[in-house]
């Protein structure tokens, strides 16, 4: 009965978010019980230097509290402007029952929502809990690609705040296809002045063969001196004869911390 009720509620989920990028988690997750199964904690990357936070919401707010929240910077950051960290936050059953909550990636003043955790959590008689189902929802509410009306140019738009020491690489998986166009960083209106301000990266590619290719463009938010991306998106797509491009695929991949 019970993962009969929790099918439903991850139905109800995905209906809820129709167009997004829905993964269960892999095995390094970002959420943990203690060893009693008395206290849920979660840890996610956060950096409030670029205005991004995480908000949560719990579908029965008397079921499960929170009970501590804390940012921690990450280690040797020092003073470094707009160095990242981590989100940290605990909660503690009250009542049984089953409870799901919600974790959106996002700044207040904007609809964007970066990243978004999902998990439903059951709290028995005696108060222990355990986690049924989690997931990352990668939301696209905002387009992050389009092809030009005569589909000749793809340009990608994508947050970014190289203040934070992170910047988009990309990498062609048949350069002879695809190439560059141009890229230029686009500050954000009204942050004039504001340390750690974050903008928009974009960037133009056009098709570059005699003969129809298939291309891969991987896209990797990372720092030059670190090994492992933040954030990854792929698109993978058809270049023409013509040079004429047709998007077959795009995803965004949001990788377990």
């Amino acid at each position: 009965m019970k993962k009969l009720l929790v099918a439903i509620l991850v139905l109800m989920f995905i209906l809820t978010f129709p167009v997004c990028g829905f993964t269960e988690e892999p095995a390094t997750t970002w959420y943990e019980l203690n060893e009693q199964q008395m206290v849920l904690t979660l840890t996610l990357p956060a950096n409030p230097s670029t205005g991004y936070a995480w908000e949560y919401t719990i579908s029965d707010e008397e079921s499960l509290v929170l009970v501590k929240e804390e940012y921690i910077p990450d280690e040797n950051s020092g003073d470094l402007i707009g160095s990242g960290g981590t989100w940290a936050a605990s909660f503690i059953g009250k009542k049984p029952g089953d409870v799901e909550i919600t974790l959106r990636y996002k700044r207040g003043w904007e609809d964007v929502i970066a990243d978004t955790r999902w998990a439903a959590v059951h709290i028995s008689e005696d108060k222990r809990l355990t986690v049924e189902f989690s997931s990352v929802i990668s939301e696209v509410q905002s387009p992050w690609y389009e092809l030009s009306e005569a589909q000749e140019v793809l340009t990608i738009r994508l947050p970014s705040n190289p203040t934070t020491g992170y910047v988009w690489e990309y990498s062609i998986s048949n350069e002879g296809a695809f190439e560059l166009l141009t890229q230029e960083y686009v500050p954000d209106e009204n942050t004039e002045g504001l340390v750690g301000a974050g903008g928009t990266w974009v960037a133009s590619f056009i098709g570059t063969t005699k003969t129809s290719d298939t291309v891969e463009l991987t896209l990797n938010y990372k720092r030059n001196w670190e090994a492992e991306a933040i954030e990854a998106r792929q698109i993978e797509l058809l270049v023409l004869e013509d040079n004429h491009l047709e998007i077959v695929s795009a995803g965004i991949i949001v990788p377990a911390q």
